[in-house]
C-alpha cells in the first residue's frame, strides 16, 4: 500500500501519527444506522424467537436512547437518527445484498424490528 497525505491522521499538538485511513475500503454511513443493534441487546432471545414485549426490554431501550442523544436538543436530529437506525434494519439484517427477494419470514422480521424501533419516536420530542 502506497501512503498518501491524505490518508494519515495526525494529532498536532505535539506532532504525532494518530491513524491511517484505506480510502478504498471506506463507507460514509449515516450516523446512527448501525444502533438499530440495540435491539439485540434489548429483547430476549430464546430459541430464535423474539420477545419484544419482555419487561426488560423497553427500560434498556430508554436508557441506550437517552445516552445516545444524551447532548443533542434538536428534535429534528433525533427523528433523523431514528430514520437512519430503521434504514440499517433495512440494508443490514434482514435483507442482505445479492441474496435475491427476500422472503416472507425476512419481512415479517424486517417490519417487527422496524415497528419496536418506533417507540423511540416520542422520545425524539
Amino acid at each position: 500500500m502506497n501512503i498518501m497525505y491524505s490518508q494519515v491522521i495526525i494529532d498536532y499538538s505535539p506532532p504525532r501519527i494518530k491513524g491511517l485511513i484505506d480510502w478504498e475500503g471506506v463507507t460514509l454511513l449515516p450516523y446512527s444506522i448501525n444502533a438499530y443493534q440495540i435491539r439485540l441487546i434489548a429483547v430476549v432471545n430464546h430459541k430464535r424467537v423474539n420477545y419484544p414485549e419482555s419487561e426488560t426490554a423497553l427500560p434498556i431501550a430508554r436508557a441506550f436512547w437517552k445516552t445516545f442523544t444524551a447532548g443533542i436538543t434538536s428534535s429534528e436530529l433525533k427523528a433523523g437518527m431514528l430514520d437512519s437506525m430503521s434504514t440499517g434494519v433495512i440494508l443490514f439484517p434482514h435483507f442482505f445484498e445479492g441474496t435475491g427477494i427476500p422472503n416472507a419470514e425476512q419481512v415479517q422480521n424486517a417490519v417487527a424490528h422496524l415497528d419496536w424501533l418506533e417507540m423511540y419516536r416520542p422520545l425524539c420530542t
